[in-house]
This record gives structure tokens, sequence and C-alpha cells, in this order.
């Protein structure tokens, strides 16, 4: 919707006033000159109406963005400590509008969210008396709550010699993802993170 400046709506009022000799229609007599002194006002306040129409939604919020963060609380542990303001924007849309989810199609979408479209989820069946078929995987009853997310591209970095003293051997590259992921899983289970499927 389109703002409406003073002109615009002075001649509105005019032509809502009623018919008659009291009621002169002249932009430049008493009741012309009235109705521009309020269409400023009226200006005023539409332009502000759809400022904040625009404000009230995560997505198109500049103004009213720090807020938005306050309010979905964030940044927290698992967000940029600082990224560009629509990074941000998408953020608060999507922590607000998460669903959360055990399946394995949630992690799959959330996975394709944070820029990895592709992955896959492998279950570890428990081999079990009757179901098991000879030459399958054997899998104790401790793989019966963990699975793999399987994600394409390289997400590891090695160390190299001349990195500094106490340098972890292998570090995730997204630990972004990795740490939405360790948050919205179910508490019973265990992930690993599979890089380059």
């Amino acid at each position: 919707m389109e703002t409406l400046d003073k002109d615009q709506y002075a001649s509105a009022h005019a032509q809502l006033q009623p018919r008659g000799l009291a009621w002169s229609r002249n932009p430049n007599g008493v009741l012309g000159k009235l109705y521009k002194a309020f269409s400023r006002s009226y200006a005023s306040v539409h332009a502000s109406l759809l400022l904040l129409a625009r404000e009230l939604d995560p997505r198109s919020s500049s103004q009213l963005l720090d807020d938005w963060e306050r309010f979905a609380g964030l940044p927290d542990e698992c967000s940029l400590i600082q990224g560009t303001e629509s990074e941000r924007r998408a953020a608060v849309h999507a922590k607000i509008t998460a669903t959360g989810g055990a399946s394995a199609s949630y992690f799959i979408q959330l996975a394709a969210t944070l820029g990895y479209p592709g992955a896959t989820v492998t279950e570890f069946p428990v081999a079990r008396f009757g179901r098991s078929h000879f030459g399958d995987r054997f899998h104790s009853r401790k793989w019966r709550n963990v699975w793999q997310l399987n994600l394409p591209g390289q997400g590891n970095t090695t160390a190299r010699f001349g990195d500094r003293f106490g340098t972890r051997f292998q570090q995730s590259g997204n630990t972004v993802l990795e740490c939405r992921v360790v948050k919205l899983k179910p508490a019973h289970t265990q992930v690993i993170f599979h890089y380059g499927a």
C-alpha cells in the first residue's frame, strides 16, 4: 500500500464534505486551508503506520530488529556473533517459526536451510533375534539411540604443521549447524556428523 501525501488527503477531505453554499470547495478558502493543515498530520500518521506494518514482520524489519532478536533469544550459542542485517532477519525468522521434530526429514530440512542440501540420516539398527539376517552388521544395544547426519561437502579442518600448540587435530567447520542439531535432537539420542557423504 502506498502512502498518500498531504495534497491527496486535502482533496479527499474536500470530496467528502457536504454539498451546499456554506461548504466552499475553493482550495484557497478557509475550509481548504483547514483541510491542508489537517492533511499534514494524516500523511505523517499514514507513513508511520505503513512503517509499523513493515516492522511487524521480522523478515522485513530493520528498526525493530534488535527487539525481534531479544524476543527470539538471539544471539544464542548457536548463532553467529555478528552477521549482516539479512542474516540476522533470517535467524530471527527461523527461530520463531521452528516447530521442532524428532524425524529424519526435520533434520534433513534443517541442514538444507543451513547450507547443506542433500543431507541424509543413517540409523543403526540393533541386532535382535528373529529380526536380524545372516550378513547384517551387528550393532549392540548401545547403538539403539545413535544416528548419523551425513552432510555433503568438506566440513572438517585438520591441524597443520605450524598451528598453535594445543590445537585440536580435527575441528568442525560448521559449528552453527552442529550446535543447532545437538540442541534440537531428542535428548536420549547421540548424533554423529559425517561430512563428505
